[in-house]
């Protein structure tokens, strides 16, 4: 009798010991620790493939498969919501007056191509920001119709005026990426009397008729 207590109690004994060694050997928190990286693998997957790259944004955007949105912060470009391609104006018997795809130009200066958008008065100049679509700059009608220079070694965005009688005036602006003006200039031209000197100016400060002819040559070439 006293030998099978002493067996009945090895036996539970060796029992707690392998039950026990089991439980320690069991680590769920290593499991769940393996899981997490590749979780977050496959997260970070999926979002850099639905952003896409600049050209294959203004190709759907052509396509009419996206929206552009107006960057309201940009001080040339006017209204806000979103710009669909497809809705733009477009009129075959006039092709000044439609709407259409132009080259890839770095146009803010920021060592990647902008989308020209043909279109009246100069159209529109989209960019990437973030990876979303952005119109950053639009004609503002024949009082504002839209262009760009290279000149004193950067690309300027430009809104003139020089069709009105009387005046003729440009806004230039300088990006560092299409949501950052670094520096803006004005260059203009007055003169609504023919019994008055025409008045002309840089940045607002008065200057001779003859340095303002070279300057206009200077920074558009003509």
């Amino acid at each position: 009798m006293k030998k099978r207590y002493i067996s009945a109690i090895a036996f539970a004994c060796f029992f707690l010991i392998l039950t026990g060694c089991n439980s320690g050997n069991t680590k769920p928190e290593v499991e769940t620790l393996a899981e997490t990286p590749v979780a977050s693998e496959e997260i970070e997957t999926e979002s850099s493939s639905e952003v896409g790259s600049a050209e294959q944004l203004f190709e759907q955007f052509v396509n009419g498969e996206i929206d552009a949105e107006i960057l309201t912060s940009s001080p040339i470009v006017e209204g806000e919501g979103s710009i669909n391609f497809n809705d733009l104006d477009s009129d075959p018997e006039n092709i000044y007056m439609t709407f259409r795809e132009g080259e890839q130009i770095d146009l803010d200066n920021d060592g990647e191509n902008e989308l020209i958008i043909d279109g009246p008065y100069g159209g529109m100049y989209l960019d990437v920001i973030d990876g979303n679509l952005y119109v950053f700059a639009a004609a503002m009608g024949n009082a504002g119709t839209l262009s760009y220079t290279y000149y004193d070694d950067v690309m300027w965005i430009v809104i003139s005026d020089s069709t009105h009688a009387g005046r003729d005036y440009h806004l230039f602006y300088k990006f560092e990426g299409g949501d950052n003006l670094v520096d803006s200039m004005s260059l203009m031209m007055e003169n609504y009397y023919e019994d008055e000197d025409a008045i002309y100016t840089l940045n607002d400060e008065s200057i001779t008729e003859e340095e303002f002819l070279k300057l206009h040559e200077e920074i558009f070439g003509e």
